[in-house]
């Protein structure tokens, strides 16, 4: 695996480059060494695609084997991406070990400076654990850039690169949750069956849950975990909710969702609960129906539901009940002003497809990083 250096990283790194031998774009990478603040952090951006990795936080131990540390780390996103193990390994097994060279391509270099430009607008979220280093190449990579003459998503080019490496179309195997979720309300029951990958944190679910339902992500959240009828764990995307639940009047620890991923808890329970909205409060059952190895894709993805999510802001269950009657029935004093009053918040009848174009991206949302859709990820 040939890494292009920047004269900042070959210094730090006490390393005399040696004589570049051109090699498949695919297996070679260009490294930056950049500060973000007191910390030390790297960028590997692979010649071919594009495609981003970081490294955070990085210390003079790790500086001393940094081919070991750069190989780990891309391993760690691909498989993080829900890439096939043994792609993961056969890719690394012909990128062989790091040599390094100097940088030869300006190209390269100016995305290697536009990556770290992300890394320092990401700097809070990263020092607060809200976003670790495997998120932030997962988000990044699947904007879209400046790739020769045009603009490119680095996953669509690395994801079909890989293929063809592998020679097959199934470039995932995904652990993923099965899981049913469940809006109990008068005289009906509004329900989701979902495929969510395991490696995702709690922030992640909330959006899917979101997407599937068809909330419009107006309002704080939580998960509550129950044991024997009693709050056991909470998990909420508040910091101000965590501070003020003092451990003198909770007798349950409350955890921050983008630091808690699925597989901390979905493994020892079965069911819990998401409350969206506190005023409306619309208290969710979500049961772990099964968990899938080895599955093809990965992304979100729902597989069945019924029944129409209320409008925000509706009242709750007795205001959602009377929005009911007043749409039907045209003689309604209030009906063509509910009608009009639902278009506005977005309801609408549950449909499938729209919520499937929409889970796609599900993984990417974080106000702030990702400005566009990306890429549709199914690996060609």
């Amino acid at each position: 695996m040939n890494i292009s250096c920047t004269k900042k990283l070959l210094d730090e790194l006490n390393i005399v480059p040696g004589e570049r031998v051109e090699e498949d774009p695919l297996f070679s990478w260009h490294a930056n060494l950049f500060d973000v603040g007191p910390r030390k952090a790297a960028i590997l951006v692979n010649d071919k695609a594009r495609y981003c990795v970081l490294l955070y936080n990085l210390e003079e131990p790790q500086l001393k084997r940094f081919g070991k540390i750069a190989a780990d780390a891309i391993a760690d996103v691909m498989l993080n991406e829900g890439i096939a193990a043994n792609i993961v390994k056969d890719y690394l097994k012909s990128a062989g070990k790091a040599t390094f060279t100097k940088t030869n391509n300006r190209s390269i270099v100016a995305s290697m400076n536009q990556f770290a430009k992300r890394v320092e607008s990401c700097r809070e979220d990263l020092e607060r654990r809200d976003m670790d280093q495997l998120e932030f190449s997962f988000i990044v990579n699947a904007g879209r850039y400046k790739i020769g003459e045009g603009y490119e998503v680095p996953k669509g080019i690395f994801y079909t690169g890989l293929a063809d490496f592998a020679n097959t179309e199934k470039l995932f195997l995904t652990k993923v949750f099965q899981l049913l979720i469940t809006l109990e309300l008068e005289g009906q029951k509004v329900w989701r069956r979902v495929y969510v990958p395991s490696r995702v944190t709690f922030e992640k679910l909330h959006f899917v849950i979101q997407i599937a339902m068809g909330w419009q992500g107006y309002h704080l959240h939580e998960f509550v975990f129950p044991d024997a009828g009693k709050p056991e764990v909470s998990i909420v995307n508040d910091d101000e909710i965590i501070f003020d639940r003092k451990p003198d009047f909770f007798d349950y620890p409350t955890l921050k969702d983008t630091q808690t991923k699925l597989t901390d808890y979905l493994f020892k329970y079965q069911d819990f609960e998401y409350v969206y909205d506190f005023g409306d409060y619309w208290d969710h059952q979500v049961r772990v129906e099964k968990v899938i190895r080895n599955c093809p894709i990965n992304f979100p993805l729902c597989i069945g539901g019924k029944g129409n999510c209320p409008p925000e802001d509706v009242g709750g269950r007795g205001g959602y009940k009377e929005f009911l009657e007043a749409i039907g029935d045209p003689a309604h004093p209030d009906h063509e002003m509910l009608v009009e009053w639902g278009q506005m918040q977005d309801y609408r009848d549950f449909n499938i497809n729209e919520v499937n174009e929409e889970l796609i991206w599900a993984l990417y949302h974080k106000v702030g990083y990702v400005e566009r859709k990306p890429f549709r990820e199914t690996g060609r």
